[in-house]
């Protein structure tokens, strides 16, 4: 079994079994200090990965990009408006949504050797919208939801 789906077994582990009560206090505080860098540290490997990789515009980046960028938050509004969330709960659904590719999605690429240039493709131009988008959304929000302040 390979070890990132034997580390995901292991936390769901962890996390159905309450660890905190019968796995030592000293793990725990190990894999706090860890999960703290490990953001820091995989958004720096795939800066590293990215490095010199050309942004082709290819049909699948595009329906990618949309389809994330575009198509999911637009959908998620109209949930949000469908089942009458507000406040926190439906800010929350839109933006966990509208997020840029993750950088696992890269991590993962360049792990099993595919499609690592359309994955960074795909995380790079989802990012880059993604600073156009989010506070787009907040305004669309701030107008049609309410207790969203």
């Amino acid at each position: 079994m390979k070890p990132m789906f034997l580390a995901v077994i292991l936390g769901l582990i962890v996390s159905v079994t309450d660890g905190t009560q019968w796995l030592p206090h000293f793990v725990f505080n190990t894999f706090d200090i860890m999960s703290s860098a490990s953001n820091f540290i995989s958004i720096i490997a795939v800066g590293v990965g990215i490095h010199g990789v050309k942004l082709k515009l290819s049909k699948p980046l595009m329906i990618n990009v949309v389809l994330k960028s575009f198509i999911t938050p637009i959908v998620a509004l109209i949930e949000v408006y469908l089942f009458g969330l507000i406040g926190m709960e439906a800010e929350e659904m839109v933006f966990l949504l509208a997020m840029p590719t993750a950088s696992t999605a890269v991590i993962l690429a360049y792990n099993w050797n595919v499609e690592q240039e359309q994955a960074s493709s795909i995380f790079f131009a989802s990012t880059v919208l993604s600073i156009f988008i989010l506070p787009t959304l907040l305004l669309i929000m701030d107008f049609t939801i309410p207790g969203i302040a």
